[in-house]
């Protein structure tokens, strides 16, 4: 797992947002954050099992709170649309995988090629979103559904 590695870049913040739920039941935050072609990261050895592209993004609203009541998504951002993470892409015969993980004030994603052959994925951008507490929000939210949790933060 690429934790252990701690060099951290900044990305470029586009946006940020803070909203309470309806009725206040929930903080909810979200920020879009593009990563150039030239902040991400190696970790293995190209060409063996684990060769990947990563990124860390600071996220100080990722606090310990968040990490025990609530939940983090993210998104990333394709043709005007955001779809959720994780995310693969079948190619003829290999499989891309652009993937997350949650640490106390970060946000880490990466991208994985199953043919270890992965190359530079160049500048994307993602969106984050904050849920402080999980259990206020709605059984009916897709939190899958970026649309579906953007209409609901600002109603």
């Amino acid at each position: 797992m690429i934790t252990t590695l701690l060099l951290t870049s900044l990305a470029t913040i586009t946006g940020c947002v803070k909203d309470n739920g309806p009725n206040g039941n929930a903080n909810l935050e979200h920020f879009t954050y593009t990563v150039q072609a030239n902040q991400w990261y190696t970790y293995g050895e190209f060409g063996h099992s684990g060769w990947q592209y990563y990124h860390q993004i600071d996220v100080p609203e990722v606090t310990t709170e968040v990490m025990e009541k609530g939940a983090v998504m993210v998104y990333i951002k394709e043709n005007d649309l955001f779809y959720p993470l994780p995310a693969t892409t079948d190619y003829d015969g290999w499989v891309n995988t652009i993937q997350f993980n949650v640490h106390l004030g970060m946000v880490e994603v990466f991208v994985e090629d199953t043919d270890f052959q992965t190359v530079n994925p160049g500048t994307m951008t993602f969106k984050i979103v904050i849920f402080d507490q999980l259990k206020s929000l709605p059984a009916s939210l897709d939190i899958k559904d970026y649309k579906q949790v953007l209409a609901y933060m600002t109603r």
